[in-house]
């Protein structure tokens, strides 16, 4: 009842709080399977095995159906199957019995498999102990049910009289019985509850099954001094049965024993006292069978003692010379075997009453013993039988996870993000945390919250970014109150991002505590349009849907930083490597000898710089100008070496001209116009892609418009002071007629040279 209680209160409360609704849900269901699981042990316990099966089988079910527990659900199914197989054995139907005992030992290992992957993910300690312990319980009670299986096959061997073959397998029952017995008492990790528990249970079905080894082993040999070991063994079993019926049912099936054991000393010898003494504990254990409830057995008892009473007749008649007096002890005889079927008939033997209307029909024919003693003297069909039984139930399983509403507990989820976005787009990503415990929290941390190649956008006021971690400032959540995160972000990588975000958090004493979130999974794509040169820099290419469109001018509007100077040789590199004419027009070499000495054939450099006659020295495709005063000098250089290239066109062709802002300073806008109209135009006609670099804040306004002008799209690098640091970023501020994604890019001269390693080594 208090589980169905808590049932709807968690209802109500998915009701109340919708954003938990599938966390409450999830405990409703919980607390209802261990509602049917209380029902399946209350009707188990009063020997009701096929509504117990029922109970687990909803129990399977609803565990199957929460996120947190389904890893049980399998659990339950097996003790499902072992319910079913308790009530078919009890209907000694031995056969259908030892399928589904092999069907929960199959459930039973599977649920094991199951929970040994499981484990690792679970949170909560008191659940991953009882998980721990449910894996070893597992092992254990595939063990029983292959000794049950045992057991079945013994009893069905005993009613086709093979009794040698019936002796041998309660023998293997026994045996896997005290193992699993053993392996319980060794297990450190269960309680001294468990263990007495489960003692208390196996003790009787370990003596029980030696018993009726030792029985059956006696009627294979016919051997009283066995018999009399089976009747010791069952008043073992007696001592350690846990209730009334089971102790009088061992007790009869001890007096039986006794009394098996006099009748086959009987037969030998003929002694009446022998006799007198195998009928007495037959009466004895006809009492104790009906005492017991078990009339069946009562009956068989009866009709065993009047078919003894019958024998002695039947020898009295044979040893009585006066004619009337036979015929007399005959007729007492017949009807003494007449009330010896009857009994029988009702302890559903049929074939025992076959056999002894068989032995009355010769009687009357013949007014002789037909047949031997030992041939009905047979107790095994009559008390190997598991209704004495006091059967194991889940010892180990209990309700876990509740505690955490009673003291400091939160449950947070991962709102999923939009699975795929294009480079650049931002996602918001949202957590929920919900405090379900009745102390206030204080929020520290969300770790891992910024999956690696993402930049934040937007975030809560209250916090700040550390690292890929969002400080949350001790932000205080009271008891079911609800904060959400929201995080907008951006990748300027392609690739599957993992977000998963760990909460740490603090409960009133000052412990730290730890949510884990389910992951989530964020697809960044890339798209490369056809006739795009590639910059070298991946993340700039990706926004340029893969690269500058080949036959573009383009100008990089920067200040002199590392970030601009490692863009250009990315550029600059990206060409050579792939084998293209590179055309580089700058004042000075500082950087490029190593890149120049590597890629000679195809690499040009034109120096404009008063001392270019010192660097690179000997070096092919090397022009030295004395600088830019003289652009007619220039032209001339960049001419000559256009001319000399090989035509038709081989590929793509690229020109980084670095010296906009020198030419701009000496020749003012005018004429630095007309010189980049005619450059461009010409490089333009011979197949090459532009990058020109201009320091916009060496100019006036008006200069630098005169020659953005020009080109057909602007990339520009530009500084934000934050925290009394310079961070770059990049942002194209235009394409003609073309598609680019338009978001800031951040620049560090760390992460762009990881960039550009990256993509060499893809290029390698």
């Amino acid at each position: 009842k208090n589980f169905e209680n808590a049932s709807k209160f968690y209802i109500k409360a998915s009701e109340k709080i919708p954003q938990l609704t599938e966390f409450y849900q999830d405990y409703a269901s919980y607390m209802r399977a261990w509602s049917e699981i209380e029902r399946a042990r209350y009707y188990h316990a009063n020997k009701q095995y096929g509504q117990a099966k029922e109970h687990y089988e909803n129990a399977a079910s609803l565990h199957e159906s929460t996120r947190r527990w389904n890893y049980f659900s399998q659990n339950y199914l097996a003790w499902a199957q072992l319910e079913a197989a308790e009530a078919l054995s009890r209907a000694e139907q031995n056969r259908e019995a030892i399928q589904l005992f092999l069907r929960a030992a199959e459930l039973f290992r599977e649920s094991k498999s199951t929970l040994r992957v499981a484990v690792d993910g679970i949170e909560d300690v008191d659940e991953k102990d009882l998980a721990n312990r449910l894996i070893k319980a597992l092992g254990i009670r595939e063990e029983y049910c292959l000794g049950r299986i045992a057991l079945e096959e013994a009893k069905a061997l005993g009613r086709q009289g093979d009794n040698a073959a019936s002796s041998s397998k309660y023998g293997v029952a026994a045996k896997r019985f005290q193992e699993v017995l053993d392996t319980i008492e060794n297990e450190p990790s269960f309680t001294k509850e468990t263990k007495a528990k489960d003692r208390q249970e196996l003790m009787p079905i370990i003596y029980l099954c030696k018993a009726w080894q030792m029985m059956t082993k006696a009627e294979s040999e016919a051997s009283p001094e066995l018999y009399l070991e089976a009747s010791r063994l069952f008043d073992e079993a007696k001592d350690h049965s846990l209730n009334q019926e089971a102790k009088l049912l061992a007790l009869g099936h001890s007096h039986f024993c006794r009394a098996l054991d006099a009748g086959t000393r009987f037969e030998d010898s003929g002694d009446k006292r022998l006799y007198v003494s195998a009928t007495r504990h037959l009466q004895s254990a006809a009492n104790y069978y009906l005492r017991a409830g078990f009339r069946t057995a009562s009956e068989y008892a009866a009709a065993t003692q009047r078919f003894f009473d019958a024998y002695i007749y039947m020898t009295d008649a044979k040893e009585e010379a006066d004619p009337e007096k036979k015929a007399r002890y005959y007729i007492v005889a017949e009807k003494v075997l007449e009330a010896s079927i009857r009994s029988y008939s009702k302890a559903k033997h049929p074939a025992k009453s076959r056999h002894v209307r068989q032995l009355l029909e010769k009687v009357k024919e013949e007014r002789e013993l037909a047949m031997s003693l030992s041939e009905i003297l047979n107790a095994s069909t009559i008390t190997s039988s598991t209704t004495s039984f006091v059967t194991p139930t889940p010892s180990e399983e209990s309700a876990v996870g509740l505690e955490r509403f009673e003291n400091a507990s939160i449950q947070a989820s991962l709102i999923p993000p939009k699975r795929q976005i294009p480079v650049g787009e931002e996602v918001n990503l949202e957590i929920q945390i919900t405090n379900v415990g009745k102390q206030a929290v204080l929020l520290d941390k969300v770790e891992e919250i910024l999956p690696p190649g993402f930049e934040v956008v937007a975030k809560p006021s209250y916090s700040h970014l550390e690292d890929n971690h969002l400080e949350m400032n001790g932000k205080k959540l009271d008891p079911l109150k609800t904060e959400d995160i929201r995080l907008a972000m951006k990748s300027f990588d392609d690739g599957t991002f993992v977000v998963k975000p760990r909460i740490i958090y603090v409960d009133t004493n000052g412990h730290q505590m730890v949510s884990e979130l389910e992951q989530g999974l964020i697809e960044v794509s890339k798209t490369v349009l056809a006739d795009r040169v590639t910059t070298g820099h991946e993340r700039l290419d990706n926004l340029l849907f893969g690269g500058i469109p080949k036959n573009y001018a383009v100008i990089l509007t920067s200040p002199s930083c590392d970030e601009r100077d490692l863009l250009i040789n990315s550029f600059l590199e990206a060409g050579a490597k792939e084998g293209q004419i590179t055309f580089h027009v700058t004042t000075k070499a500082a950087g490029i000898e190593n890149l120049k000495e590597k890629f000679q054939s195809n690499l040009y450099l034109f120096i404009c710089n008063p001392q270019a006659e010192e660097i690179l020295r000997n070096q092919a495709n090397v022009f030295r100008l004395k600088g830019v005063e003289n652009l007619t000098e220039l032209n001339i250089a960049l001419i000559s070496a256009l001319r000399k290239l090989s035509t038709p066109l081989k590929g793509p062709r690229r020109c980084c001209v670095q010296v906009i802002s020198d030419v701009l300073l000496q020749h003012k806008a005018l004429q630095t116009r007309r010189w980049l109209s005619g450059l461009l135009t010409e490089f333009r006609s011979k197949g090459f892609t532009i990058l020109a670099v201009m320091d916009p804040g060496m100019h006036s306004l008006q200069e630098v418009r005169a020659v953005l002008d020009l080109f057909d799209g602007e990339i520009s690098i530009y500084g934000k002071k934050e925290n009394s640091h310079i961070h770059r970023f990049l942002r194209i501020r235009r394409m003609t007629d073309q598609e680019y994604v338009e978001s800031e890019l951040p620049l560090s001269k760390e992460n762009h040279r990881r960039t550009y390693n990256e993509a060499q080594s893809i290029r390698d």
